[in-house]
């Protein structure tokens, strides 16, 4: 009061002081109201704007920060949406006065788009769901493919979750888009909400076109199906080569899949599918008919190294690939095809092997495997130090996966591949028979022969092949299974990792049984072979790593695995009988006679070629005939990428798969 009038107070100026301002921003008074409300807030009294400067953004900001616990001073969708996973942000919201409502309504979007007024018009009506599974829906309703289908759909949903709001497609892509994001970046996310999305399509009628949504797990399960359906009619049409347009549908619908938000790249179920892919693929490119027929055991056994191992990597992956009864059924049929075609290719090389075991003709480019430490190791050992890895029973496909993996971008290792050769693996050849005793003897000696493990930690020692080595070293030393782990079954055994260390011991053997263990008890299991899976393996390569030793990683034979393989009575082994005069020799198998037959003692035996038959019970594998599985194996050498001096010979080199291994790919189709 001055002069007896009265002069009404300004709350602004209230304000002003309140916050230490000199400057308001004038768009401030625009709402009479805000004064009051940023006054009676005791927790303002601490606050004081920098610069003297209290502008509208900082006020806003404090205001949804007070009634919806928004940090940010000018949120946008994606923080919005975020905001509103939380259930209590939900319910502030919800319980707003109606006029505070409606003006932070019309502040965010100010902010963040036309978008958010869907958005708050859909929270404000119920927590019957998940604003990110409305998303997912909204992506589903609105999708191009399902123009016309939805309508109904659509006006339910607009009458029960919108208040009636008509949905505007352009308005609402922000949503879906942020939604994708967000289920991107928080995997856990996308299977929270996939129960609540199957709960609105089915409520809206819908569910039938959820394929159209890379972001719905029944999405999803909707293109695995039209997948494996393209798939079946493929594998159903009798006439090759198949018509482009089938193939192009599957390959389409394989894009798909891998557009889904649901396609993990690291599952089992991914592996199968990328398998499947990859034998039509070959299927496509050969129309069915395979190669001419090997003139010689050497044209047989690299067309193994070319082909037939892939195929059976591959083929394997289908075993198992998917629990869903559609798929399962399709990937049997499949895989009962490629089977057809390489029991062709195994009868082909059994019958050039029992040619070449009598002429002893296995050509210059398979090494028997009792001829690898002359040919492959002591070479090695006369310039660097060496650890020889022996797989027993590893096969040609296992140790591809094996080798792919250790030579990526990613692996310590590189390849060595010899100077003459075209490729960094080697074929070695098993015994026949092709088992344990006979083979892993035989390779660990030097020379035909059939033993234990403490013959061949003898023999190994006192090797002729060895006696070159380096003066002053110690001679080779071999350890098998029960050497390796130390008495907690954890760490590298503390002997095994001095010697792979020890600067006088140029030459160390193992011999790691994890893949000929499971032939016997690992039929309940599914394995996906590589370093971490075989134990004591990521260990010895990092020794060796640390002890700048070349590795060579080798086997003594593979084995055929148990897909319903028949049982016939027989004197012998797993897959090798001795001749008896009163028996004839069966379609499924050849009597082999040579040198290399350690069976009998008149070198020769009789051994399946199939894999399809066993004599002995049921396992998960077998070894001991003369399928290429069995007989065949890789060796290979690896150096560490630090390592920069190759051994002389050799040259770093690369794994190369055959062409039809690789996806033929397209953009992904969402």
């Amino acid at each position: 009061m001055a002069k007896r009038r009265l002069f009404p107070i300004d709350p602004w100026q209230s304000v002003a002081e309140h916050f230490g301002a000199q400057i308001l921003d004038p768009r401030l008074r625009a709402y009479a109201w805000l004064a009051d409300y940023l006054l009676s807030d005791p927790s303002n009294d601490r606050y004081r704007v920098p610069a003297g400067v209290l502008d509208a953004e900082t006020v806003w900001s404090i205001v949804l920060n007070r009634e919806l616990k928004i940090t940010d001073e000018r949120p946008d969708l994606q923080s919005l949406l975020e905001w509103s996973l939380n259930p209590q942000a939900i319910a502030n919201y919800q319980h707003l006065d109606p006029n505070l409502k409606t003006i932070i309504h019309n502040r965010l979007i100010e902010t963040a788009g036309n978008t958010v007024s869907s958005l708050l018009t859909y929270l404000d009506c119920g927590e019957r769901s998940h604003p990110i599974a409305m998303g997912i829906v909204l992506d589903v309703l609105f999708h191009p493919d399902n123009q016309g289908k939805c309508d109904r759909a659509i006006g339910k949903l607009e009458e029960r979750y919108f208040q009636g709001q008509a949905l505007d497609a352009s308005t609402l892509k922000p949503w879906q888009t942020v939604t994708a994001r967000l289920l991107k970046q928080d995997p856990a996310l996308f299977t929270t909400v996939q129960h609540p999305v199957d709960e609105l399509l089915q409520e809206l009628g819908v569910d039938a076109y959820a394929d159209v949504s890379h972001l719905s797990k029944t999405g999803f399960e909707q293109r695995l199906q039209q997948w494996g359906e393209h798939l079946n009619v493929l594998l159903q049409t009798d006439s090759q080569p198949w018509t482009e347009a089938n193939f192009v549908q599957l390959q389409e619908a394989f894009q798909k899949l891998l557009s889904s938000q649901a396609y993990t790249p690291t599952s089992r179920l991914a592996l199968s599918l990328t398998m499947a892919m990859r034998l039509v693929q070959w299927l496509k490119q050969t129309n069915g008919i395979l190669a001419s027929e090997p003139n010689n055991f050497e044209e047989a056994a690299q067309i193994e190294r070319m082909l037939g191992c892939w195929l059976d990597r591959a083929r394997f992956a289908l075993v198992g690939g998917s629990d869903r009864p559609h798929l399962a059924h399709t990937y049997t049929q499949l895989f009962q095809k490629i089977t057809t075609h390489r029991e062709h290719l195994s009868q082909q090389f059994a019958d050039c092997l029992v040619k070449a075991t009598v002429s002893h003709d296995l050509g210059r480019n398979v090494i028997p495997v009792e001829g690898i430490l002359s040919t492959m190791i002591a070479p090695i050992a006369a310039q660097q130090f060496i650890l020889l890895i022996v797989m027993d029973g590893m096969s040609l496909s296992i140790a591809i996966t094996l080798l792919e993996e250790l030579s990526s971008p990613q692996s310590d290792w590189q390849l060595l591949q010899p100077k003459t050769s075209k490729t960094p693996i080697t074929l070695g050849l098993a015994t026949i028979p092709s088992d344990t005793k006979t083979s892993r003897s035989s390779l660990l000696s030097g020379r035909l022969c059939q033993g234990n493990a403490d013959h061949e930690a003898k023999v190994f020692t006192q090797s002729a092949n060895f006696t070159k080595r380096r003066r002053g070293h110690k001679p080779p030393i071999l350890f098998h299974k029960a050497d390796l782990r130390d008495d907690a079954q954890v760490n590298l055994a503390s002997n095994v990792n001095a010697a792979i260390h020890d600067p006088k011991q140029s030459i160390v053997g193992v011999v790691v049984n994890a893949i000929d263990d499971h032939l016997d008890k690992g039929e309940q299991t599914d394995i996906s072979w590589s370093v971490e899976t075989i134990k004591s393996l990521a260990a010895l390569l990092q020794a060796a790593k640390e002890s700048h030793r070349i590795v060579c990683l080798t086997s003594d034979h593979g084995h055929v695995l148990d897909h319903a393989a028949r049982y016939v009575a027989a004197t012998g082994g797993e897959r090798w009988r001795v001749v008896q005069d009163s028996e004839l020799i069966k379609d499924y198998e050849r009597k082999i006679t040579g040198d290399r037959v350690l069976g009998s003692s008149d070198h020769t035996l009789i051994t399946p070629w199939t894999e399809t038959v066993r004599y002995t019970k049921k396992k998960h594998g077998y070894h001991g005939g003369i399928n290429p599985q069995e007989m065949l194996v890789a060796i290979a050498l690896l150096c560490p990428k630090m390592q920069h001096h190759c051994p002389d010979g050799y040259q770093v080199g690369s794994l190369e798969p055959p062409e039809w291994w690789q996806l033929q790919s397209k953009p992904p189709v969402a």
